[in-house]
């Protein structure tokens, strides 16, 4: 797994110069155009310096394991650490449980690191990643 790979909500613009001056070169949005609300991410990521992508993660179906590759390949082509983001970073967990799986991260391994950004995801990544439901006492 890539080091200097972070998961959060929706930046504010205010918060762009933050972020690249914290290091971060690559900003990935999983949100769709249309829960941007006008905003011009896009403009607001480049005016502060680093590069952007954007891959339109709508839901539970998008979480698919060519979506992993395409944020693979945008992490192994940063030239430095990244942020990857969504309103409230569930997505994001998602996904970046399936980037660690396709990574050779152990299933339960790949799902806790996405459990950290992950609320209502959390049991279609796991039925992805072929884990089995365990009852804690």
């Amino acid at each position: 797994m890539t080091s200097g790979l972070f998961t959060s909500g929706q930046p504010a613009p205010s918060q762009w110069a933050s972020i690249r001056s914290s290091g971060v070169t690559t900003v990935i949005n999983l949100r769709l155009d249309e829960e941007m609300a006008g905003r011009d991410e896009a403009s607001e990521v480049v005016s502060a310096g680093m590069a952007y992508r954007q891959l339109d993660v709508g839901g539970v179906q998008e979480i698919t394991d060519a979506n992993a590759a395409q944020v693979q390949a945008w992490i192994d082509e940063a030239p430095g650490p990244v942020l990857l983001h969504w309103a409230s970073g569930n997505r994001a967990g998602a996904l970046l449980a399936m980037v660690a799986a396709r990574n050779g991260a152990p299933p339960e391994e790949a799902l806790e690191l996405g459990r950290r950004g992950m609320t209502s995801l959390q049991e279609p990544v796991r039925a992805l990643l072929d884990l089995k439901m365990v009852d804690t006492p």
